[in-house]
């Protein structure tokens, strides 16, 4: 009876020990623990290439100019760069980056190939991919071999549209999870700031190239951009 007794309490023990779940009476709480990564979005982006044969080898001339490499590659991104395009519509924005041969003349010195970026953002949000993601696109002085661009439609700071913001920050939450190389978003008119970390990637190779004012996106739309990455996605990057 005793031996029966003695086994009763012991599974009753062992059943209880296995079953408790409170700390134990000595033990410090610890942290909570941290937040994993935001479920990104499924992304939605509508092909539109506008690389061909000549515009990569103008691009590969421009990267041997500025640069020193004769590759159009770009591997490893390190940075992005927010535009806006100064044109009201999607189809006036790829009437300009469509050819292949640059018409402004302020930049004319620095190359002959167009400019252009990776992606293409609507006011509706919509995004359009124009160029490979590991193809240089000319879109910042300086950059171009470490940086993907983002041009969003709209003529001037306040054409751009809450649907762009959301599209901009799920864009950069993808490509930030599929190259974690990625370190710093900056807007353009930022990119001449020798006082943020990014400019310790600037690379250019002709004197006589000279970087030019930007205003785009706007220092308001980068702020609602940095802010909605941070609470949505958890994602802070360096400027």
């Amino acid at each position: 009876m005793f031996s029966k007794l003695f086994l009763l309490v012991a599974m009753l023990a062992l059943f209880a020990g296995c079953t408790h779940t409170g700390a134990h009476p000595g033990a410090k709480a610890g942290p909570p623990p941290a937040a994993g990564p935001a479920a990104l979005p499924a992304l939605r982006i509508i092909e539109h290439p506008i690389f061909d044969q000549e515009r990569l080898e103008l691009t590969r001339e421009y990267c041997k100019l500025h640069y020193g490499t004769a590759s159009a590659r770009l591997v490893s991104p390190k940075m992005i760069v927010v535009h806006y395009t100064a044109s009201p519509t999607l189809a006036k924005a790829l009437d300009f980056f469509t050819p292949d041969l640059l018409s402004r003349d302020d930049i004319r010195s620095g190359g002959a190939v167009n400019v252009s970026a990776h992606f293409l953002v609507d006011k509706d949000g919509a995004i359009y991919r124009l160029a490979p993601e590991d193809r240089v696109c000319r879109h910042t002085i300086g950059f171009n071999n470490v940086a993907l661009g983002i041009e969003n439609v709209g003529e001037n700071k306040d054409a751009l549209t809450g649907a762009q913001l959301q599209a901009d920050a799920a864009l950069i939450a993808d490509l930030a999870r599929r190259y974690p190389s990625i370190r710093y978003l900056i807007g353009h008119y930022e990119y001449r700031d020798r006082s943020l970390p990014h400019f310790a990637l600037n690379t250019e190779l002709d004197p006589g190239y000279r970087p030019t004012v930007k205003i785009d996106p706007g220092e308001r739309f980068m702020t609602r951009l940095r802010e909605l990455l941070q609470e949505r996605y958890h994602l802070v990057f360096e400027r």
